[in-house]
């Protein structure tokens, strides 16, 4: 290869990406290394503890299947990934009676979908945060609203419920808080956890 054709080719391919449509250029800010698996991981052991803002401590494990849910006896919700992210189901009677996206691809910030009521978008896919458990870095943080608190909170009498959904990699949920408006009226935190 001739040396002065190197930055000539490496100049070339810039303007190139550079002159991508921005649905491309979306595509390229995909992190490679982010995979929906990762943030809920599954298996038949996994143990998680939480305590929330009352002091109440919960634990949760899954400990059975139900088809392909992972079933939660504690929370009566099952978890399972498929090709588009990842589905919880609220079970009864050993069948789900709802089920719902709570993570969903692409892994990007503004990523947006819904599920029954709710509007769920990415808004962090880096996020830091230090819980019980430790410090936890390359977190997913996931904020949930209602569909017509979302279409009605530019009325200023409107104060919006936002959920907020903290997950990190090989661990899962790491915390959850739930504001309204600018105050704190719910968040329950990750104290310990064991993968299998």
């Amino acid at each position: 290869m001739n040396p002065r054709r190197s930055p000539l080719r490496a100049f070339l391919l810039l303007v190139l990406l550079l002159s991508l449509p921005a649905g491309c250029k979306s595509f390229l800010h995909l992190d490679p290394l982010l995979d929906v698996r990762d943030f809920f991981p599954l298996a038949i052991g996994n143990r998680w503890v939480y305590e929330d803002s009352s002091g109440t401590q919960q634990e949760e494990i899954l400990a059975d299947h139900i088809g392909e849910f992972f079933y939660n006896p504690n929370t009566r919700l099952g978890i399972a990934h498929d090709d588009q992210g990842v589905i919880e189901a609220r079970f009864h009677r050993g069948v789900p009676s709802a089920q719902w996206y709570v993570i969903k691809k692409p892994l990007t910030i503004g990523a947006i979908w819904s599920s029954q009521d709710l509007l769920y978008e990415i808004t962090e896919t880096k996020k830091t945060i230090r819980v019980r458990a430790g410090t936890f870095r390359n977190c997913l943080e996931v904020r949930v609203r209602h569909k017509r608190e979302f279409v009605t909170s530019r009325e200023p009498e409107t104060v919006e419920t936002v959920i907020t959904l903290t997950l990190a990699p090989r661990v899962g949920l790491v915390e959850l808080r739930t504001t309204q408006g600018n105050r704190l009226i719910y968040r329950k935190e990750l104290l310990s956890y064991q993968m299998l």
